[in-house]
Parts: structure tokens; sequence; C-alpha cells
């Protein structure tokens, strides 16, 4: 046995619980400033910024803004038609950029940066995480639709 490996392991387990514990309590320090920032702005500008009417479209202006510019990116090295891309991302901006209008409008300046910023950056990877599992679980209804036995009936 090797001399002092084990208070090294020891070491390592306690640092990673240590790591663990810090993380975790970074989430929930930040969950509930968002939270209490979404309530102040309910009372006093009678205007939440996480709701699902801006998910909906902040999520559709990042898609639309991230598939056109790997439609666009493709065109470019397959030399086809680019102009399909730009018209995504353009049309995602758009959109992106009626959401901020929207928060600067029913806020002041102030707040209408700070919650742009917290709406697009907890937005953004929600419609990510969303995506993915949306695609997941179509391709597994698919499969499951294909490979389910037909049932008779009386």
């Amino acid at each position: 046995m090797i001399k002092g490996t084990t208070t090294t392991n020891k070491r390592t387990e306690s640092m990673l619980v240590i790591q663990i514990v810090v993380i975790l309590l970074i989430i929930l320090i930040s969950v509930l400033s968002v939270t209490k920032f979404n309530d102040y702005c309910v009372r006093t500008f009678d205007y939440c910024f996480l709701t699902l009417k801006s998910f909906v479209i902040v999520g559709a202006s990042i898609l639309l803004i991230y598939y056109g510019n790997e439609w666009w990116l493709s065109a470019i090295t397959n030399d086809n038609d680019q102009l399909n891309g730009i018209l995504l991302i353009a049309i995602g901006s758009i959109i992106a950029i009626y959401q901020l209008q929207q928060n600067f409008r029913e806020t002041n300046i102030v707040y209408g940066f700070i919650g742009s910023v917290i709406q697009l950056s907890i937005f953004i990877i929600l419609a990510y995480i969303g995506s993915i599992i949306l695609i997941a679980g179509l391709i597994a209804i698919l499969f499951l639709g294909l490979t389910a036995t037909r049932v008779s009936s009386i």
C-alpha cells in the first residue's frame, strides 16, 4: 500500500462534497434572486418577465436564429442559396427585438435591461434543453408506435 493515498482520496472526496454544496447554494441563491426580482417587477410595474408567453417568444426566436445560422453555414459550404438561412436569422432577430422592446416598454430602462438579460439567459438554456427533449420524445414515440402490436377489438 502506498503511503498517503488514503488521505489524498479522503481530501478529494471532501472537496467534491464541498464543490457540490457550493454549486447547489449558487443555484439556490440564483433562483431566489430571480424570483425576488420578478416579484418586485410585478409589484412595481405590474409586469412579469418569466411567463409562458415570453418563454415561447424567446424560445422561438432563439431556435430560428440557431437553425437559420446552421442553414446559412451549410449553404455557404455547399455553394447553395444562403437567403433561407439569412431570412430565418432575420425573423428570429425581429421576434427577439419585439420581446426586448416589450420588456423596456412595460418597465424602465434599468429593470428592462436587467430583466431582459435574466429572461434571455434562462430561456435560452430552457429552449435548448426543451428542444432536445422534444426531439428525443418524438423519436421515442415514433419507434414505440412502430414496434407496438395491434390490439384487435372484439
